[in-house]
């Protein structure tokens, strides 16, 4: 992580240093809402605070929290909680790969997270590293028999951004399916003790923040409905495929995002859920849907952002490591060199992002 970040720090050099070329687009809002809460003006298209209510609200509240004790400015605090989330991410992904796989090789997952083309976003003040960690210390409870435990980092989740509630959703179908099989057993009582806890502790991340929402503008769901002046409409994931194949702006992506390319950003999306089907296939049920659904929701409503969603995607980068595993089995030299094109993809992709490109936010 240290020599990263010292690869981070001398790229950005030509770019106004690190704290003045990593904070871009959404960044931004996460910083405000840290500084002065949801009601401040966001400045975006004159609209107000209302723009705000799209950015889930743990990760402003760790970034006021840091600040609040170190005394260091927002960005800053962004960077150290973003670097804090990825130790995790990197500690609890080890601890899961050993304890859910018979593959177990931790040097592997943690070169696959440090050199993934979009891993970039895990270190600057984004809400990727966040989700990630949390999702993967989700599984990881999971897989160490800690139902309750996994119901409150799945809250944490919920908190983080929109798609954290899919990890209530796995939460609620394993309480469910142990009641199923516990059915018949005796106090009936004790058996419903153990279980309605986690179902009702998972959701509560989305829950609680739905009911600020309600009490403080009477839209509980206005995370979702702001989500028009992105122009994310509801069409359906087909359809947005589809539409963004046609468009075949590849010349777009090529020229490093001066703008979003839709054709890049479908071709993302199906990858992305053709590795969710190779989890699936694998009896990986749990990362399946993690990675496709994930996927699927923001898909529904455009195709925004979605190379991030996928890059970026704890689920998705487990596939990875799956897939460069049986590789390096059959040529380690092969899976070096996909390694090293990653790492390189990424450091392209870092200096766009230095330079603002807005196909990457």
């Amino acid at each position: 992580m240290l020599l990263r970040l010292a690869a981070y720090v001398w790229l950005a050099g030509g770019y106004g240093g690190l704290s003045g070329s990593y904070c871009h687009f959404d960044c931004n809002f996460y910083l405000r809402i840290a500084q002065s809460g949801y009601g401040v003006d966001s400045l975006y298209h004159g609209l107000g605070s209302y723009p705000n209510l799209a950015y889930f609200p743990l990760f402003p509240a760790l970034l006021r929290m840091t600040a609040g004790i170190t005394g260091w400015p927002m960005v800053v605090c962004g960077m150290v909680v973003s670097a804090s989330a990825l130790w995790l991410l990197a500690f609890a992904g080890g601890l899961y790969i050993q304890r859910s796989r018979t593959s177990q090789d931790v040097a592997l997952w943690l070169l696959v997270l440090f050199s993934a083309p979009y891993g970039f976003f895990f270190s600057v003040p984004y809400t990727e590293a966040l989700f990630a960690a949390l999702a993967v210390s989700v599984l990881l409870a999971r897989a160490a028999g800690r139902p309750m435990l996994a119901a409150w980092l799945a809250a944490l989740t919920a908190a983080s951004r929109p798609t954290g509630v899919l990890l209530s959703i796995i939460i609620i179908i394993d309480q469910l399916w142990t009641f199923w099989k516990r059915r018949h057993e005796q106090p009936r009582l004790a058996v419903w003790a153990a279980l309605l806890p986690p179902l009702a502790v998972a959701p509560l991340g989305l829950t609680l923040f739905m009911a600020w929402q309600y009490w403080r503008i009477g839209d509980a769901f206005a995370f979702s409905h702001v989500q028009i002046l992105w122009d994310r409409r509801w069409l359906g994931p087909v359809t947005w495929i589809r539409l963004g194949l046609r468009t075949r702006d590849w010349t777009t992506a090529l020229a490093l995002f001066p703008a979003q390319s839709y054709a890049f950003n479908a071709a993302a999306a199906l990858l992305g859920l053709g590795a969710a089907a190779w989890l699936a296939l694998r009896r990986r049920f749990a990362e399946a849907w993690i990675c496709g659904a994930a996927i699927l929701l923001p898909l529904s409503s455009g195709l925004h952002s979605m190379p991030r969603f996928v890059g970026a995607n704890p689920a998705f980068l487990l596939a990875v490591y799956d897939a460069l595993y049986w590789l390096r089995r059959r040529s380690g030299l092969a899976s070096a060199a996909l390694i090293g094109l990653m790492a390189g993809l990424q450091i392209v992709l870092l200096i766009a992002w230095y330079r603002s490109a807005r196909g990457l936010y």
